[in-house]
C-alpha cells in the first residue's frame, strides 16, 4: 500500500470518528423528553358557545422555558396553557359564535412553528328534527315524540292547533332538552285518548330561549294518524 493511499484512509477513519463523537455529544445535550406534545378536549361536540376544556402533555420543554401555549381556531388565539413541570396544562376555551357547523380543528401551537392538534364537532343546535315511532295507531295506544338537534337545556312546550278535537295525554307537559352526551335530545311518550277521532293531527312543537337560534327559539311540527 502505498503511504497516499494510508494518509487518506487515516484521515477517513478519524473524520468519521469525529463525526460519530460529535453526534454522541449532540443527542446527548438533547432535553430527556420527546417532542411529544399533543391536546385533547372536553368535551370535542357541541354548539357555539360551548365551554370546552383543553388538557395538554408533553410541554416540558415549553415549560423550562417559560413559554405558554397559544390555543387557536384558524388565526383566531382562544387561550394560552401554561405548562407544569411534569408538561401538563388545563386551559378553557369558548367555541365562538360565528364558528361555521362541521368539523374544526383546535391547534396548540408549538414553539418551532408546528402545532398539537384536536378535533371539535360544532353541532347545529337549531336544526329541530322529530321523530314520530310509530307514525300511527288506535285509540288508547302510545307513541313516542323525540326531538334531536334541539338548542340544549331548554324545554319543548307541545300543541294541539285551537279546536282541535284530538286529546293526547303526554307522559310530561315539556319534555327537557338534553345536556352533555345527549345534548340537543328529548323525548315523551304520548298516549292517544279513547275519545279521539280518526284522523292525521299535528303537533306544535316550541322551544323558547334557544338563544343561539335565529329569533331565539325553534319551532316545528310533528304529526301522528289516529285508526280505528
Amino acid at each position: 500500500m502505498t503511504l497516499s493511499k494510508q494518509v487518506v484512509r487515516t484521515v477517513t477513519y478519524l473524520s468519521t470518528l469525529l463525526l460519530v463523537v460529535w453526534a454522541g455529544v449532540v443527542v446527548a445535550s438533547h432535553p430527556a423528553w420527546a417532542a411529544s406534545e399533543a391536546i385533547s378536549l372536553d368535551p370535542n361536540l357541541g354548539p357555539t358557545g360551548t365551554r370546552v376544556l383543553v388538557h395538554g402533555t408533553g410541554w416540558q420543554e415549553h415549560h423550562s422555558r417559560g413559554i405558554a401555549v397559544p390555543i387557536n381556531i384558524g388565526q383566531t388565539q382562544l387561550g394560552r396553557g401554561v405548562p407544569n413541570s411534569d408538561g401538563n396544562f388545563d386551559v378553557t376555551i369558548i367555541i365562538p359564535d360565528e364558528t361555521p357547523p362541521g368539523r374544526v380543528p383546535i391547534d396548540a401551537i408549538i414553539g418551532n412553528g408546528g402545532s398539537a392538534r384536536a378535533w371539535f364537532d360544532v353541532l347545529d343546535f337549531c336544526e329541530g328534527q322529530t321523530y314520530v315511532t310509530p307514525e300511527s295507531g288506535k285509540r288508547e295506544s302510545k307513541f313516542l315524540l323525540k326531538g334531536a338537534r334541539w338548542w340544549p337545556g331548554g324545554n319543548v312546550r307541545i300543541e294541539l292547533p285551537y279546536g282541535s278535537k284530538g286529546i293526547f295525554y303526554p307522559e310530561v307537559l315539556q319534555p327537557s332538552v338534553g345536556t352533555g352526551p345527549a345534548a340537543g335530545g328529548w323525548q315523551v311518550g304520548i298516549t292517544v285518548g279513547k275519545p279521539t277521532p280518526d284522523g292525521t293531527y299535528t303537533f306544535l312543537l316550541t322551544e323558547d330561549g334557544a338563544s343561539g337560534c335565529p329569533g331565539g327559539k325553534i319551532v316545528r311540527e310533528a304529526q301522528y294518524e289516529v285508526t280505528s
